[in-house]
């Protein structure tokens, strides 16, 4: 018997077809006319949408915040400058750390003593020098006295504070700058706005600001009551000089001496400017004018040309001895009071 040969795919539809199976053809194809009618068109609403309206004007969007963000900016900037011109009309000017002007601390450095080398001068005269390292041991064994890196302890305004305590170290190994100035510093407010003017005290005698946060500093005598203040708590048979006016001769008699003197010089020897960054009258009514960049150091160590300080921002460094000269004798709470200076002894 003849095997029948199975139909195919197309044979059986064919026959379905035409076996009264059409309707289900028919129907199939209603079923997808319907679908395809039933799909949403893109109407009003669709375009409403807000992905649609991102998706389609992206260009536009972003044009449209760069150009709000921009007038925002311009907004901002005339308004700040507004104010800082009715700032300065009234007579204020902002309070400026006398050690953040251009300094750079090298850190490997300053965790050991030892001298270092500014990346570029300020001025011809104002060159630095890596000294030969063999001095640095010597002038510490000379003195038996700390370096102390016045940012490592939380004083970035104060030098005076954190040089008395090198200086005090040599006696009292344990006596910190923050002692100092919480205990024993004459401190006073910043100068405050009141009738037209600001006032504050005078900073030869007191500490105008926060040695820890925003302040100026203060001059050598306000610095030497301070030291004897420390000194008679600990019952020290020492005694702190204010030696401001003393000849050059006289200064580096001390250092041969053996003492190691408190000297206010401007920041990294530069020129001084008398007024530049504040002003205020004094309880006298006497105008006072900051000489910026004050600084506060202890002179160590000298030869024919330079000069070796413990300065609190950048380590041991040596500087020219003439420039050095020239502006300790121009530093000073007034241009006609100057080389300041204190030794304990």
């Amino acid at each position: 018997m003849r095997k029948k040969k199975s139909k195919s795919y197309y044979e059986k539809a064919y026959e379905e077809y035409n076996d009264g199976n059409k309707i289900y053809l028919e129907e199939y194809y209603k079923i997808r006319e319907n679908e395809k009618r039933s799909k949403p068109e893109k109407t009003t609403a669709n375009k409403m949408d807000s992905f649609y309206i991102y998706k389609t004007n992206k260009t536009l969007v972003f044009q449209a915040a760069g150009f709000f963000l921009t007038v925002f900016v311009v907004l901002s900037g005339i308004l700040l400058y507004s104010a800082a011109e009715k700032k300065a009309a009234a007579g204020y000017v902002e309070p400026v750390s006398d050690i953040f002007i251009g300094v750079k601390r090298d850190s490997n450095t300053l965790e050991t003593i030892g001298f270092v080398e500014f990346a570029a001068p300020f001025d011809a005269g104002l060159e630095a020098y890596t000294a030969n390292r063999q001095s640095a041991p010597r002038i510490f064994k000379k003195y038996n006295m700390k370096y102390i890196d016045q940012n490592k302890v939380n004083m970035p305004n104060g030098c005076e504070a954190v040089s008395l305590a090198m200086v005090l170290s040599r006696y009292l190994p344990d006596i910190t700058a923050k002692e100092i100035a919480d205990k024993y510093l004459p401190k006073s407010g910043l100068p405050v706005y009141r009738d037209g003017i600001y006032t504050a005290e005078d900073p030869a005698y007191y500490y105008i600001g926060d040695p820890a946060g925003t302040g100026f500093g203060i001059f050598a005598p306000g610095l030497v009551n301070a030291a004897n203040a420390a000194l008679e708590a600990y019952q020290m048979n020492l005694t702190a000089i204010d030696i401001s006016g003393c000849t050059e001769e006289e200064l580096l008699g001390y250092i041969s001496d053996g003492y190691p003197v408190i000297v206010w010089v401007p920041m990294r020897l530069s020129a001084v400017n008398w007024g530049g960054i504040a002003a205020w009258h004094l309880p006298n009514w006497r105008l006072f004018r900051w000489p910026s960049p004050m600084h506060c150091a202890v002179l160590v160590d000298f030869t024919e040309t330079r000069v070796t300080l413990y300065d609190p921002t950048v380590g041991v460094v040596s500087y020219d001895k003439e420039l050095f000269f020239l502006r300790w004798g121009e530093m000073g709470p007034y241009p006609d009071d100057t080389n300041h200076a204190a030794v304990i002894k």
